[in-house]
């Protein structure tokens, strides 16, 4: 056994975005052994989303929002923050390691074992070392890939159409009239299918698209395009360039099974009309540790996990909807 990994703990979590960092700060404040892996060597880079959500986001996860969590405050058309989301993951990250929490960054899961009766046996990957940890119950965290469902048996497959390849640009010395507003553009009858303005501070701005993965190699010339059309973005220095998928399919109807719960957008619990999924992430995050908090010392089976999807219940009738709809765009721009 690999010295920096323990042989079991009560709760492995698999990922350290949003939806994981909120699961282990919940059950290491109750004094659960938990592990957090994440696949990136520093947790919050690359960046892979817009970094705008609803303020109670940040109160989902239990703590008082430090300075330079929020990039910027926007008031229209509702209000909404926009975080400084590498550096919110990094302190999330120290808070879990001081709660007693073990944290290892650039590690991935290779393996997931079958269900014994008590939990699973989990493969990890770090560097040459491949350390075998055995969990009580494994809390999927790791996005859009989803492939640590996917080792546990369940099928998070998804065609091209229902996944959606978003790339966006931080622009800074752009020349925004309002900087309280997010500007989020329909493109039903283009290739995009939006594009968006999300000021992130008095000079700089988010600037970016979604389409649909099977048109992911147009975004660069669509979104050079829409920047160019614009007057208040020229002259803009690009800082950054962003790129990710996201899920554009409804949330998985069953997301968990026997030691297994599947927690933010590896559950596409994320809106496929905005790719709203922070505050989604971090309410399912919570569910997920609180189930298992209250699991005690029974057996983590998939009758006594089933709470967690009534515990998120209130989440699925916005995001089937969006999910529909986006749908119905969908077929009708291919007819």
């Amino acid at each position: 056994m690999a010295a920096d990994f323990p042989d079991s703990v009560d709760v492995l979590v698999a990922g350290a975005g949003p939806a994981g960092l909120a699961a282990a700060l919940d059950l290491c404040a109750a004094g659960a052994r938990v592990l957090v892996v994440d696949a990136r060597a520093r947790l919050g880079h690359p960046l892979r989303c817009g970094e705008v959500t609803r303020p109670a986001a940040l109160e989902t996860f239990g703590l008082e929002p430090r300075p330079g969590w929020v990039r910027w405050s926007i008031r229209a058309p509702f209000e909404q923050v926009v975080l400084d989301r590498p550096r919110l993951e990094h302190d999330l990250g120290q808070i879990v390691a001081q709660r007693g929490g073990l944290l290892r960054p650039g590690t991935t899961v290779s393996a997931v074992g079958p269900f014994d009766g008590g939990g699973r046996t989990v493969t990890l990957a770090r560097g040459p070392a491949r350390p075998q940890v055995r969990a009580r119950v494994v809390i999927a965290a790791d996005g859009v890939a989803a492939g640590v469902a996917r080792l546990a048996g369940l099928d998070t497959r998804l065609p091209l159409d229902q996944l959606a390849a978003c790339l966006a640009y931080r622009l800074v010395d752009v020349s925004m009239a309002d900087t309280s507003r997010f500007y989020h553009l329909k493109r039903p009858a283009l290739h995009p299918f939006y594009f968006w303005i999300i000021p992130s501070g008095p000079r700089e701005a988010n600037v970016g698209l979604a389409v649909s993965a099977r048109r992911g190699h147009a975004a660069a010339a669509l979104l050079e395009e829409e920047v160019r059309l614009r007057p208040e973005l020229r002259g803009g220095r690009r800082r950054d360039a962003i790129v990710g998928l996201a899920p554009s399919a409804p949330p998985l109807a069953t997301p968990y099974a026997d030691g297994l719960l599947v927690v933010g957008t590896a559950a596409r619990l994320i809106d496929a009309l905005t790719l709203e999924g922070i505050w989604h992430a971090a309410v399912s995050g919570r569910a997920a540790a609180r189930v298992c908090r209250e699991l005690g010392a029974q057996a983590p089976t998939a009758a006594r996990l089933a709470p967690y999807r009534a515990a998120i219940a209130e989440l699925y009738p916005a995001l089937e909807a969006a999910a529909a709809r986006r749908a119905a765009v969908e077929g009708r721009r291919e007819r």
